[in-house]
């Protein structure tokens, strides 16, 4: 991927925005797009949901393991507050 086409053409908020299109177009009321690239996502109008995970081993001492560490694992980053029928003046 030509990485300096990708952002003079804004590729993928054109992507997303395609996206959107062919949704609207057949009428469906939920996109999920995943985590990737939240920030992009929620400008355009998306939505967060909180998600949980499941961990388990049947080892239990990996998996007193995963239950010591399960912080180190979340996802702990915060998103901007993005106002996308913002009017400005």
């Amino acid at each position: 991927m030509n990485y300096l086409l990708r952002d003079q053409f804004q590729s993928y908020n054109n992507n997303l925005l395609g996206i959107i299109e062919a949704a609207i177009d057949y009428k469906y009321y939920i996109i999920d797009f995943g985590q990737t690239a939240e920030i992009a996502k929620t400008r355009l109008g998306g939505a967060m949901s909180e998600r949980k995970m499941f961990l388990y081993h049947k080892n239990p001492v990996i998996f007193g393991l995963l239950k010591l560490f399960k912080n180190l694992m979340s996802y702990s980053k915060t998103n901007e507050k993005c106002h996308v029928f913002k009017i400005e003046n």
